[in-house]
């Protein structure tokens, strides 16, 4: 018979129940999904944007939950309640050395958009127990971005009473961030948000920008995302009725198409290799524009990345119609994430082929 150390049997319990953050205002949402797609799993504690499952048959360590509107997940190991940051501290340094974790991320399950209110408890919380941890000098990283298959331990602030601590093996882009949230600053020129989205949409999706790329946004006005696009050396189309802002429209390698994504000509798009969408419509109001597009005999896209907006939660469940959808106009490899940066509304990247992502225009 094997013998476990006292810290392998710790880390063996630690598999029977899973932790998922996501948006507060997707958490119906999200529960629908995992009910649908992972029967076994039962419902546990929970706060608004932290749920907890017990998990009823074996995972692996590495695991991937193929969800939409998870931003992040792991498995759990404790809650804690500690008297001061310094006691949560040493919990922190316990954990980490029963795990064999190289980074721990420190995050708040009440992240709604982007980033914790100013001045609010969770943010106040964090930032004290982000002191006390750089204090320690140790060798493990805190809030930095992983590579793959590094160990991390999760250190959760779930409410005033408790913090709850978790683990994971990075595996997908999302999971190498703290709590599933790219750590973006925003430049102080930043035109839109479409700026924080398109930025993080492109580090989720590997879709490769490089000088020269040529890119068409539909729905581009102000500007944001084309602000993103040309920092990495993009020639971009912008699709838009409305104006565009000036640094924008001057720029020598952007081209204003003042209308709407159904009324420009297939020619004027025969140079792009990847089409991008976030027009302030119904879904199938942007799938319908964007087919009109791809169906074209002068269109050549490598492939598309799109904002669905859910002017109406129920149209959540028609995820899965508008993916088939997509597939259908030879786009064979399909993701979908509500990202961090966006609001009511989820991002869909599509590829004809999975290895687009390895090479640039």
């Amino acid at each position: 018979m094997t013998i476990k150390s006292a810290e392998e049997e710790s880390v063996s319990n630690a598999r029977s129940f899973l932790f998922i953050g996501c948006n507060p205002r997707s958490q119906n949402l999200c529960k629908q999904e995992i009910e649908q797609a992972y029967p076994a799993l039962s419902p546990s504690f929970s706060r608004p944007g932290f749920l907890t499952y017990k998990v009823n048959q074996p995972l692996a360590d590495r695991f991937e939950l193929s969800l939409t509107f998870a931003r992040t997940f792991g498995w759990s190991l404790q809650q804690s309640q500690p008297e001061s940051a310094s006691q949560l501290v040493s919990e922190i340094e316990t954990a980490t050395a029963q795990l064999g974790a190289t980074h721990v991320h420190v995050w708040a399950r009440d992240w709604v958009d982007h980033s914790l209110e100013e001045g609010s408890e969770s943010e106040q919380a964090i930032e004290t127990l982000l002191v006390e941890l750089r204090k320690q000098k140790s060798k493990i990283k805190i809030n930095a971005v992983t590579r793959a298959d590094e160990r991390v331990l999760d250190v959760i602030w779930v409410d005033s009473e408790r913090w709850w601590l978790g683990w994971h093996i990075a595996g997908s882009i999302p999971q190498r961030w703290p709590g599933g949230v790219p750590p973006i600053q925003a430049p102080e020129s930043m035109i839109s948000r479409a700026y924080l989205k398109t930025r993080e949409a492109l580090l989720w999706s590997g879709i490769p920008i490089n000088k020269g790329t040529v890119c068409a946004e539909i729905g581009s006005a102000p500007g944001g995302s084309c602000q993103r696009l040309l920092e990495l050396g993009a020639k971009v189309i912008a699709i838009d009725p409305a104006d565009l802002a000036s640094t924008i429209s001057k720029h020598a390698d952007v081209t204003h198409l003042k209308m709407r994504g159904r009324d420009v000509p297939h020619r004027a798009l025969s140079q792009v290799t990847w089409l991008l969408a976030d027009s302030n419509v119904a879904p199938t109001h942007t799938l319908d524009t964007v087919e009109e597009l791809v169906s074209g005999k002068q269109t050549h896209f490598r492939g598309l990345l799109l904002t669905l907006k859910f002017t109406d939660p129920k149209m959540a469940r028609e995820i899965d119609v508008f993916i088939e959808r997509i597939k259908s106009w030879g786009f064979r490899f399909v993701k979908t994430r509500q990202l961090a940066y966006g609001r009511q509304e989820i991002c869909v990247m599509a590829l004809k082929q999975k290895s687009a992502r390895r090479f640039s225009s």
